[in-house]
């Protein structure tokens, strides 16, 4: 992208002429974004491989329908998806959290089975050390973990 600077003059209130240089990106005629053809969003070109969502690879272990991971969300989001799993029918969930998100785990554990579900009670909390690698420096370090079981 190129930046054009533009001079234009026009006419003040008071008959004076006022001059202003604009700064203003400009972008060739070959590249402008109306000639760009336009791809439709379901078609896949040739540098996209189609990857199947339920096939995982070797790093990553399948996941658990029954298991909540919590992260950076509210709370009441890991409540309500907690609640959605025992309404479909599983006798049990699995919640599950590392580091700075273990206490909004037991959040989650506590207002599910002291507000939303009373007839949910707490039937496991494991606590665990994990060994996590920095994908930046390569260093490897300790991280608290919980993994809270719940069921009717």
């Amino acid at each position: 992208m190129v930046i054009k600077h533009i001079e234009y003059c026009y006419p003040g209130e008071s008959g004076v002429t006022a001059r202003h240089l604009l700064a203003i990106p400009f972008i060739p005629s070959e590249r402008r974004m109306s000639e760009q053809p336009v791809r439709d969003p379901n078609t896949r070109t040739s540098e996209q491989p189609v990857r199947d969502p339920n096939t995982r690879t070797s790093e990553q272990p399948p996941r658990d329908p029954n298991t909540i991971y919590v992260g950076k969300k509210p709370v009441m989001n890991y409540v309500l998806a907690c609640l959605t799993v025992l309404q479909s029918g599983a006798d049990s969930v699995t919640v599950k959290a590392r580091g700075r998100t273990i206490s909004t785990a037991v959040d989650v554990a506590q207002i599910l089975t002291k507000r939303f579900a009373t007839d949910v009670g707490i039937k496991n909390i494991a606590i665990d050390t994990e060994q996590v690698k920095s994908v930046e420096t390569g260093q490897t370090s300790n991280v608290s973990s919980i993994e809270i079981i719940m069921g009717k």
